[in-house]
């Protein structure tokens, strides 16, 4: 008898329950519009170039032994194009200048042999200008090299542009991360001026989930950082 009491208390609760609960309004999305495109797209993203809260769609196509980075406005109409002579861009990503709030079009070119970033910074006149940068190009160097059929998968990362070191200099922080040769893997730190190499943390891990802030109020900023550990390597670096 105390069993079907409770189940039906519970019952009731359950019912009473969902009578309060906040009511939601359904929507139906219906096709407006379509753009296509005559050629394949293997990056792509949408992103704020001109900092004025309107996004374009930038996109990566493959180009004989290159690429192409287009970037077009929410109509389909290119806006520029950036063309890489050799290598495939792997990644694209826009960050903010924290002293002028340029911002910058940061990509990743794979070349199978050397790993670099470029950056470009567009003018917005009549007519369109730009500024494009090139960082230190990264050496492949693993035990695979003479594998044919191994495609290194090398990838440089960049999350952070900020004065890190406060020395009046931005540097272009970037994580190194590698699927299988396990290189390059770690934090690298680039003059974002000149474009040089300041630094390289290597690490057998590659880095997921970087934070940069004053964790104990000592007056300077560390980074934090959660690692993804690949059962393919037994190299060791600093200590890891």
């Amino acid at each position: 008898m105390k069993a079907k009491v409770m189940i039906g208390i519970i019952v009731a609760l359950l019912w009473l329950t969902n009578c309060l609960a906040l009511p939601f309004y359904p929507y139906e999305f219906r096709h407006v519009s379509s753009i296509r495109f005559n050629t394949d797209s293997n990056t792509w993203i949408f992103a704020d170039l001109k900092n004025n809260g309107y996004d374009y769609l930038i996109k990566v196509t493959p180009q004989m032994q290159g690429s192409a980075i287009n970037v077009m406005n929410q109509q389909g109409k290119h806006v520029s194009q950036i063309n890489i002579a050799t290598g495939q861009v792997r990644l694209l990503k826009v960050l903010s200048n924290p002293q002028d709030r340029s911002r910058w079009l940061i990509y990743c070119i794979n070349d199978g042999n050397r790993l670099y970033l470029g950056a470009t910074r567009y003018i917005w006149q009549t007519p369109l200008q730009r500024e494009d940068r090139i960082f230190e190009v990264y050496p492949r160097n693993d035990n695979l090299m003479n594998v044919p059929a191994y495609t290194w998968a090398g990838l440089m990362d960049p999350f952070l542009l900020e004065d890190i070191d406060a020395d009046g200099r931005l540097e272009l922080m970037v994580r190194a991360i590698d699927g299988y040769s396990a290189n390059p893997r770690g934090l690298m730190a680039f003059d974002f001026d000149s474009g040089a190499l300041k630094w390289f943390v290597q690490t057998p891990t590659c880095f997921r989930n970087l934070i940069f802030d004053d964790f104990d109020n000592d007056g300077f900023k560390e980074f934090i950082a959660g690692t993804i550990s690949l059962n393919n390597t037994e190299l060791s670096f600093t200590g890891m």
